[in-house]
């Protein structure tokens, strides 16, 4: 049973990073390039596979917290992307510094949430005037694609 459920894991992650991978190779260095290189392409695929694998290295000794409670976490991280996706299907057209703002603000106040509370309690405990994270996260990461 241990043995199924470790495979599991393991390749659910081993798709996750390939998938990440790819895509990072794809749309920052493909898209980018002018002449398009396979060699180039596999090496910025490999070097993001070598990041993402030192960065859940560093999770796992660090032992930040458990899974579910991550998992839970992550979803407060993936947050400020929906202002963003909400402008982009309403084709209202920003600057890119404005999605950049816009997704630095609301991970700063996720960053600051989950080292205020922890990954557990970050959503539901409040931070500034008895509101929840989520709920500034939103209001922040949306005044950047406001301003005309």
């Amino acid at each position: 049973m241990y043995t199924s459920i470790v495979a599991v894991a393991i390749s659910t992650a081993d798709s996750i990073v390939l998938s990440v991978a790819s895509a990072i190779a794809r749309e920052f260095y493909e898209k980018r390039a002018k002449v398009v290189s396979e060699k180039a392409s596999l090496a910025v695929s490999y070097v993001a596979i070598a990041v993402m694998l030192a960065l859940a290295s560093l999770f796992a000794i660090a032992r930040i917290g458990y899974v579910a409670e991550l998992s839970v976490a992550s979803s407060a991280y993936l947050l400020p992307l929906a202002p963003i996706t909400l402008a982009g299907l309403l084709k209202r057209r920003r600057r890119s510094w404005q999605a950049l703002a816009s997704l630095a603000l609301g991970e700063a106040v996720a960053l600051h949430a989950t080292i205020a509370y922890g990954p557990a309690k970050m959503l539901t405990a409040p931070l500034y005037l008895n509101l929840p994270a989520p709920l500034w996260i939103l209001l922040l990461s949306s005044i950047p694609l406001l301003v005309p």
